[in-house]
Order: structure tokens, then C-alpha cells, then sequence
């Protein structure tokens, strides 16, 4: 019979317990079970011969009272079984060799991206913090495997009055997840510093800082898109990565007049209009192929007719009521 000091051969750590380590475990308390059921056994048997040669006064036993006793042996046996599945249970359980983990759910992968911070001395660049925050969103929202909240929903947190600690932001917003960062331009001179941040107690999960130039601009910022799929532990398809690394445009500076546009089609005024159309024409000029600026005419001069549009209506019932 394999000795059980053998045990302390088996490993010091859960992990490294071999599943078929139990086995002759097991063997060797069925060996000594089954001896120790014999040995009672040979030991009743000598018992009864003994009691056969005592004087017959002690057969006057009630036969009633001996049957209301318990079999020993019945007894032994289950007491061995349970002894033995005890023996299983703490094995399974306590060394962990049918695999039982603590299940955690894995939390949503929810994102919000909080409005990117000006450090340029020309309060003029602000429409490069905007497009950054901008491009990054949309950047992230072609990943299947992202919850991506849209850039009016982030807006108010730009203002000064506005700001709140991380966890506040992040149960305000509904998302397990924030990403802010920093922009600083200086003609051809970029840096861009972002943060993937857990909502919940403020974890850092992954920064960097990217200090290139301004052609580089479309490779910082897809990979700033892949690098935090890959700390969520998001898997891109190949037409995700396809995506996300196409750009519309080749041209640097088509890309920066596209975003002068932008930023001033997102004040919805009259007079940003005028200036989001007159960026969106150089940008077609300079990169005719350039579907962007194209689409960001149409929805500057979609707007205006809108609006003149309203204002000829309401410009008609003032008419009307002065009769």
C-alpha cells in the first residue's frame, strides 16, 4: 500500500495539484476501510464463539431487545462512505481539480470620452481639441464590442463649472469607462496625452503621450483607438481594423481645414455656418476626393435652408396676423 506521507510530494499550491494525484489517495482509504471492516468482522466472529461457550444464562438475552439494536457493520459502512465522500468533496473543492472558479462578471465595456483639454496658448486651437474628441469617438464606435456614448452627451463637461470627479461622471453618464486627455499645436509640433480611466475607483488603466507631427496625425489616432480595444480586451475584426485605419484623406491639410469646419458647425450659429462652409470649400479644393468635406457642405447648407426656411414661416404668420 502506497504510504500516505506520499501526500506532501503532491505540491504546496492548489495550482500545481495533479487531478490524478487523488487516485491512489482514494485507493489507500478503501484499502484501510476495507481492512478495519474485516478486522470487526474476524473480531465479532471470535466474539460469538466465545459467548457460545459461557453458560447458556446468557443466551436468556430477549431476542426483541436484540433485534432493536443497530447493525455495527451497517453502521461502519456508511460512515466509511460518508467518510470517503468527504474525503472527495474537500479534494475537488480545496485544491481546485474540477476547475471550480469564481465566476465575475465582466464588466460592459462602456465608454464616454470626456472633452480633450486646450494647453495651446492660442485660444484659436480649441477646434483641434474638438476634433480630436471628436475623431476619437467615432474611431471607437466602429468597434462592435464598445458601447460609445455620443460627443453631445460628453459636451457639458468641458465647461469649467462642470467639472466632478471621475466616479460622478461615470454613474451620470451610465458607462464603466472614461477616457480624457490633453492637446497642445504649435504649427507642425502636436502632443496628444491620453487616459483610459475606470469609472469606479478612478484606475488608471493605460496612458500615453504622443509627441509627433502634424502628418502623423492619422496614425496617432488610430492607434489610439486600438490600443484601448486592446486593454478592454476587445477583438477587431478585420474589417473593424480595416476601418479604423482607412482614412478619407491623405492630405494633412485637407484633414485640418475638415476639422476648422467641423468645429465651427457644431455652434449652430448663423455666422459659424458661414465660416464651417467657407473651411469645408478649401478642404474639397486642396483633396477633391475628400467625401468628408463634401458631406460636412451638405449638412452646413442642409441647416441654413432649415433655418431660413423657419424663419420665412414665421416671418409669413407675422404677416398674417397683421391683417
Amino acid at each position: 500500500m502506497q504510504s500516505l506521507n506520499s501526500l506532501s510530494t503532491f505540491g504546496s499550491h492548489p495550482k500545481e495539484f495533479d487531478p490524478r494525484q487523488v487516485k491512489p489517495v482514494l485507493l489507500n482509504l478503501t484499502t484501510i476501510i476495507e481492512w478495519y471492516l474485516k478486522y470487526k468482522d474476524t473480531q465479532t466472529i471470535s466474539k460469538v464463539k466465545t459467548e457460545e461457550a459461557k453458560p447458556d444464562i446468557e443466551k436468556l438475552v430477549d431476542d426483541k431487545d436484540l433485534s432493536r439494536k443497530p447493525n455495527k457493520n451497517i453502521i461502519m459502512l456508511f460512515s466509511g462512505l460518508l467518510l470517503i465522500v468527504a474525503i472527495v468533496i474537500v479534494l475537488l473543492f480545496v485544491f481546485d481539480i474540477i476547475g471550480v472558479k469564481k465566476q465575475t462578471k465582466e464588466p460592459e465595456k462602456s465608454i464616454a470620452v470626456l472633452p480633450f483639454e486646450n494647453l495651446s496658448s492660442d485660444e484659436e486651437q480649441t477646434w483641434f481639441s474638438d476634433g480630436i474628441t471628436d475623431v476619437i469617438i467615432n474611431q471607437l464606435s466602429k468597434i462592435s464590442d464598445l458601447r460609445v456614448l455620443s460627443r453631445t452627451s460628453t459636451l457639458k463637461y468641458a465647461e469649467k463649472e462642470e467639472k466632478k470627479s471621475i466616479p460622478e461622471i461615470g454613474e451620470e453618464l451610465g458607462v464603466n469607462y472614461l477616457i480624457e486627455g490633453t492637446v497642445q499645436r504649435q504649427e507642425n509640433k502636436m502632443r496628444i496625452s491620453v487616459q483610459l480611466i475606470r469609472a469606479l475607483n478612478e484606475g488608471h488603466i493605460w496612458a500615453e503621450v504622443y509627441d509627433r507631427e502634424w502628418k502623423d496625425i492619422f496614425d496617432v489616432q488610430s492607434d489610439i483607438a486600438q490600443r484601448i480595444a486592446e486593454e478592454l480586451k476587445s477583438v477587431l475584426t478585420p474589417e473593424e481594423e480595416e476601418q479604423i485605419e482607412k482614412s478619407q484623406t491623405n492630405n494633412p491639410e485637407a484633414y485640418n481645414l475638415y476639422l476648422q469646419g467641423r468645429f465651427f458647425w457644431f455652434k449652430r450659429t448663423e455666422e459659424g455656418l458661414k465660416k464651417s462652409i467657407e473651411y469645408f470649400e478649401k478642404s474639397a479644393a486642396i483633396d477633391p476626393d475628400y467625401a468628408l468635406a463634401y458631406a460636412g457642405l451638405a449638412n452646413a447648407y442642409f441647416i441654413q435652408a432649415w433655418w431660413g426656411g423657419i424663419r420665412c414661416w414665421k416671418d409669413g404668420l407675422k404677416l398674417k396676423n397683421l391683417h
